[in-house]
């Protein structure tokens, strides 16, 4: 007689038996009532263990490695003593379903003698980024991990291969993660070539405009659907890592090229995606301002072991 369905975090849809033996279907947006909340610890040994014990939810988590990986090298800047801060949404449906998380809003890591803090942000024509402290975009126009969970195994440059066992030039990066974790775009572009490629097994390149390429081997399988002049945008998952062609285990090989040269993905120093200036600058500032004294997190000093949850700010999405 009835059917009421919510598809995706968003959307409900309602469909009704009508006399007629057809079925009306209308679909709505969910209204959720957004509380932000936060964590905040010392990291012992990785951001994913010290985020886990705090209880962020994986998907807030995905969210972080995939905004800071533009800036931060989780395999080696990472060391036991730094901390980590977050404040992210958690989104109530009432009778539609369960507290579930929604976005990560506000994320600090100090490093060091090094402290990073970005800002989730839209601007007036309607970009959502995350920006630093100074309006700065933390994204680039490529990411530096474009896999979720990769631990980086083999660097740029000349090396003795693991199976063939001999010196060769490794024009990429390696990165040894799971069977199946999803390898993400590093950038907006064009699917240029999808298909087995030699040694590299499953193999995507994307153009991503005049100058750089990427290119992504070992795959396991390609995303549902992906074909050669698709475009997709940064941070899409387009396949999943396996070990396909020639490879020990399951790894994805990563590569940078400008005007088809092989370029080290670690040194390549890209510009922000977008600087804030003048009234939008301003205006960024302001949000921030607002946003930290909902979240009052301090970022100067590392966090005692046990912090009290930041104040919670009750507000309707959007």
């Amino acid at each position: 007689l009835s059917l009421s369905l919510v598809p995706d975090l968003d959307r409900l849809v309602v469909l009704e038996h009508q006399p007629d033996e057809r079925f009306s279907v209308v679909e709505q947006q969910i209204d959720h009532v957004a509380t932000v909340t936060g964590a905040s610890a010392i990291i012992e040994t990785s951001l994913y263990e010290a985020a886990s014990a705090e209880r962020v939810p994986m998907a807030i988590l995905m969210d972080t490695y995939r905004v800071l990986g533009h800036a931060v090298d989780f395999q080696r800047d990472i060391q036991p003593g730094d901390t980590f801060s977050l404040g992210y949404e958690m989104l109530d449906d009432g009778e539609l379903g369960p507290r579930h998380p929604g976005n990560l809003v506000y994320a600090s890591l100090t490093l060091g003698e090094r402290t990073l803090s970005i800002h989730r942000y839209t601007t007036r024509d309607g970009y959502t980024g995350f920006f630093n402290t100074a309006g700065r975009s933390i994204e680039t126009s490529l990411m530096r991990t474009p896999v979720e969970g990769g631990r980086l195994s083999s660097l740029f440059g000349k090396r003795n291969h693991p199976v063939l066992g001999y010196t060769r030039m490794h024009k990429g990066l390696d990165f040894a993660a799971p069977r199946g974790a999803p390898v993400l775009a590093a950038g907006d572009g064009i699917v240029e070539k999808r298909e087995r490629f030699g040694g590299f097994g499953k193999y995507i390149r994307i153009r991503h405009n005049e100058t750089y390429k990427t290119a992504y081997a070992h795959l396991s399988r390609y995303a549902e659907g992906l074909q050669p002049g698709d475009r997709v945008t940064q941070g899409q998952i387009i396949a999943y890592v396996g070990a396909t062609g020639v490879a020990t285990g399951p790894n994805l090989h990563y590569e940078v090229l400008a005007d088809d040269k092989p370029q080290n993905p670690v040194k390549l120093d890209l510009p922000p995606r977008l600087v804030l200036t003048g009234d939008e600058l301003a205006r960024f500032q302001r949000s921030t301002a607002e946003q930290l004294a909902a979240f009052p997190v301090n970022t100067t000093r590392k966090p005692e072991p046990s912090l009290p949850n930041p104040n919670p700010l009750q507000a309707k999405d959007g």
